[in-house]
């Protein structure tokens, strides 16, 4: 596996004008193959649809972080994990899709999730009080085969969609 660019350099790889997203793959660690998602509410971009945590950084100056600070940061805020170190947070892939007739690229790291068990079980049991995001652009969370991500019951955004079908027999290789 090579290493994962530093955020400054998915910025220059991002054709898009728009800041790419690091998005974090939690498998639970009784059995990789399902993993956590959090439910997109129905308003805004692409709503009512499964998400893996992640995002942009908030920072005003994003070419100068980390890809695992952007990880870091998008776990507490979706999931409320606070200081993962980078130790357990893994480079899996860059991927790219067309998003608005320009490629786009997403940094996808994976969580070592074991000593996390109990956070994130209490995560899907409720997730208001897990996050404290009352106002935020999820609902819910919840344990999923990733093998079942992107089919008619379990829809995932566009860019999630396209990992899935260029990564998942790498991810699957894994477990």
């Amino acid at each position: 596996m090579k290493a994962m660019s530093s955020y400054g350099d998915l910025i220059k790889k991002n054709k898009a004008s728009k800041i790419p997203a690091v998005r974090v793959i939690i498998p639970h660690a009784d059995d990789p193959l399902k993993i956590l998602v959090v439910w997109r509410k129905d308003e805004g971009k692409q709503p009512n649809m499964w998400e893996m945590p992640g995002g942009k950084p908030e920072s005003e100056t994003p070419e100068m972080i980390s890809v695992e600070d952007v990880a870091r940061e998008e776990l507490y805020e979706e999931a409320g994990l606070k200081d993962v170190p980078d130790a357990h947070l893994v480079p899996f892939v860059e991927s790219f899709y067309p998003f608005d007739d320009v490629d786009r690229v997403e940094a996808y790291l994976i969580l070592e999730s074991a000593p996390y068990m109990t956070q994130l079980n209490a995560l899907v049991d409720d997730y208001q009080a897990a996050t404290g995001d009352e106002g935020g652009s999820h609902t819910h969370a919840a344990w999923i085969d990733i093998r079942t991500l992107g089919d008619g019951e379990n829809p995932v955004m566009f860019g999630t969609k396209t990992m899935l079908e260029k990564h998942l027999g790498d991810y699957l290789s894994r477990s």
